[in-house]
């Protein structure tokens, strides 16, 4: 009898394949987990953590002062890197930086160059990832600033055009990309097909919305899922581990598979977290998939 393949073994194929558009085909919501939180980890030993736990795939940190930045990291590491995904079966399916935005031109020369380093590296490991990333500036400064963003975000789909890559913008509370409206207005004007969305409810909540009127009208353009609690306000947010809020996973993961939404749910935490004293990235790892896979079964997904 012939034996069918595991879904470690599936996501495997999916994770070396060469250049695929951004999880394409992908049949199921799968569950993820950043290294932004495992900064102080050598890079085989997050990787062999995330793999163990069960999660199905990663969103490697590329900012400056990790290991895996784009600008710096090491033919070394970038083999351990590639090993790692093809040995343990895991899904590279983002890359997650800080780009910024400014009216400092050496600021945006500098973002353009981290995106083309970024294509660079997602090409010498053969992934598709998005590239998830927040656009600066204000809440208020919105009015004054919405043409020079789109014309930004714009550039960098340009830079990625013809590139394993999608830029990946994330509406974040209290800057001036913080609500639906807002993506919705940016998206038009760059209409680009390599532009979509990051979406994190954590950042809707501290703007006031529910999980159902923040992700409907942005879900048809979001390419990937962050997950965290919050509580406070858009001006003054503590962000926290999933579960230690008052969002209702369960009702949000029936959401996701009512409106059929195909694609990673990936867990990130907040730099508020892990500079805190005491800080435990290996049990923090194992605490967030304890505490999530639960509403992925009761919400009907596998």
């Amino acid at each position: 009898m012939t034996q069918m393949p595991t879904r470690r073994a599936i996501l495997a194929t999916i994770a070396t394949a060469p250049l695929l558009q951004p999880m394409a085909g992908q049949k199921s919501v799968s569950f993820g987990y950043g290294t932004y939180a495992m900064q102080t980890l050598a890079t085989r030993e997050a990787l062999q953590l995330i793999a163990d736990i069960g999660y199905d795939g990663v969103e490697l940190c590329i900012m400056p002062g990790w290991v895996t930045d784009s600008a710096t990291i090491s033919p070394e590491t970038t083999r351990t890197v590639g090993d790692m995904l093809r040995d343990r079966g895991l899904v590279a399916f983002a890359f997650i930086d800080s780009l910024g935005m400014s009216n400092d031109p050496k600021r945006r020369d500098r973002n353009l160059e981290r995106i083309k380093r970024a294509v660079a590296l997602a090409d010498r490991l053969r992934i598709s990832p998005v590239l998830d990333t927040v656009l600066g500036y204000k809440s208020a400064d919105w009015d004054r600033v919405k043409h020079a963003m789109a014309d930004e975000v714009s550039a960098w789909a340009e830079q990625a055009k013809h590139a394993p890559l999608t830029i990946g913008i994330k509406p974040h509370a209290g800057q001036a990309l913080d609500r639906p409206e807002k993506v919705l207005w940016i998206l038009k004007q760059v209409s680009k097909l390599n532009v979509r969305v990051v979406y994190d409810y954590s950042h809707m909540q501290l703007e006031g919305l529910s999980i159902a009127e923040s992700l409907r009208p942005l879900l048809p353009h979001t390419a990937t899922i962050s997950v965290k609690d919050a509580k406070g306000t858009a001006d003054h947010p503590q962000y926290l581990l999933p579960g230690d809020g008052a969002i209702d996973y369960v009702e949000y993961f029936r959401l996701l598979k009512n409106w059929n939404y195909r694609g990673f749910v990936s867990v990130e935490v907040s730099r508020m977290i892990f500079d805190q004293a005491g800080y435990d990235p290996v049990r923090t790892a194992h605490l967030c998939y304890e505490r999530l896979r639960p509403s992925f079964h009761s919400a009907g997904l596998s």
